[in-house]
């Protein structure tokens, strides 16, 4: 086999949770009188923006605003304990390495969204290890703090992984981490991603080739 262990980004690699994120963060806009289009949304997401900057270009704070953040994570816990999906080929990928590579979950999600994803999928079974932003406080992607933390805690050199994700900020990371980065091309997926990505797959059913076959 070519890598020691494997590294996964969660949403829009693993599971179908970008719109869903989508829905409760374009109603909670909505909620205290702004409306946040979808374009505007996509555009946020995949520069990598958090909420306080979404809050700033309506010329709000969430100071100003506390009750937003709990809206939006009511909301989106609801959707994904209801709609939640995986990626194609995501669980027959996972349940083929499996015991025979160790794996992780790296992602800039709270762990209570996983856990509600855990709730419905059964996920995180798979892994040895989960790294989520309540391990990495502000160090989300593309900062690689989540990706060392997360080879670290494998025992494994960072440069002996593959991270798999979906996003320029997981190809970013992933550089400054020293580690090889898988893209695999989803609906939010931006070119500049597949640039940066040392190799990039239409769907994770094609990971088994890219890693080869486990000892």
């Amino acid at each position: 086999m070519k890598y020691v262990a494997l590294l996964f980004d969660l949403d829009g690699t693993l599971v179908n949770s970008i719109d869903l994120y989508g829905e409760a963060v374009i109603a909670s806009m909505k909620e205290i009188g702004d409306d946040l289009s979808q374009e505007a949304y996509r555009d946020w997401y995949i520069r990598g923006q958090h909420l306080r900057q979404m809050l700033e270009k309506f010329g709000k704070t969430e100071e100003g605003w506390p009750g937003v953040r709990g809206d939006r994570d009511r909301r989106y816990i609801a959707l994904l304990k209801e709609k939640v999906a995986w990626c194609v080929g995501a669980k027959e990928t996972l349940e083929y390495f499996f015991g025979k590579i160790p794996m992780a979950l790296v992602t800039g999600s709270w762990m209570k969204y996983v856990d509600a994803i855990d709730a419905t999928l059964d996920l995180k079974k798979y892994f040895q290890e989960l790294v989520t932003v309540d391990d990495i406080g502000k160090m989300t992607k593309p900062h690689p703090h989540s990706l060392l933390l997360a080879a670290d805690r494998l025992g494994v050199d960072p440069k002996d992984c593959l991270f798999i994700g979906d996003q320029l900020f997981d190809a970013v990371a992933s550089k400054a981490a020293g580690m090889p980065c898988c893209i695999v091309k989803g609906a939010y997926t931006p070119e500049e991603a597949m640039d940066q990505a040392d190799f990039v797959l239409k769907s994770l059913e094609e990971l088994k080739a890219l890693v080869g076959m486990p000892s």
